[in-house]
């Protein structure tokens, strides 16, 4: 149970305490132990990626160690956005590795989904991030009505982006009464000059005009 205060500890602006906490986490989750201390202090890339994987695949059970990779993240855009060209050549594997380990671990966590809030909004040039932050917001909702509408504006703002108007499309569709207000939208989307944007359109009016 003190696992995850322990990953808190881990970020304290004093070395004494953060060094500590390392040191115990060893002894409690010997096994988030090692994924997390190749992630923050192994020199490889290739091995800090690797590690970041592994914590995905633990699934819930990596949930302490959210806080790491999300400080990694956060990281890794703040240096993505000061050379925006980077925009242009998609997602480094690492920021896809952090992305997919967060909704692997735990897309319910407060601080992912208000990050993803952000990234989500059509203002962020980024579109590699703001369809990982679609994706990561769409698992947090899942069947809960309430959340839907928290995420529905974002899906709605995001249908005439060209890089994630197909996402947009399929979660429309599944969002039944919810997006009846984008019908004419996704209507004009049906001719698309993009065969899978037509495809998609007409399986979301489907979806919608027939439930």
């Amino acid at each position: 149970a003190a696992a995850a205060a322990l990953c808190r500890a881990m970020l304290d602006p004093s070395g004494q305490v953060a060094t500590a906490a390392h040191q115990s986490l060893e002894r409690v989750r010997p096994d988030l132990y090692k994924p997390v201390t190749t992630m923050l202090l192994d020199t490889s890339e290739t091995k800090q990626l690797a590690a970041v994987k592994a914590l995905g695949l633990m699934g819930p059970k990596a949930t302490p160690a959210v806080p790491l990779i999300l400080l990694r993240l956060r990281r890794e855009l703040a240096e993505r956005a000061t050379a925006r060209f980077r925009y242009f050549d998609g997602l480094e594997p690492m920021e896809a590795a952090c992305f997919a380990a967060l909704r692997a671990i735990d897309p319910a966590d407060e601080e992912s989904v208000a990050l993803c809030k952000n990234l989500a909004s059509p203002t962020n040039e980024d579109a590699d991030a703001r369809f990982e932050a679609i994706q990561l917001l769409v698992a947090w909702a899942g069947e809960d009505e309430a959340k839907r509408k928290q995420v529905w504006p974002y899906i709605k703002a995001n249908l005439g982006d060209n890089y994630c108007c197909v996402l947009c499309l399929r979660v429309a569709g599944q969002y039944g009464s919810l997006a009846r207000e984008a019908v004419p939208t996704i209507k004009k989307m049906k001719l698309s000059e993009v065969e899978v944007v037509r495809t998609e359109a007409g399986k979301a009016l489907d979806k919608n005009e027939n439930p």
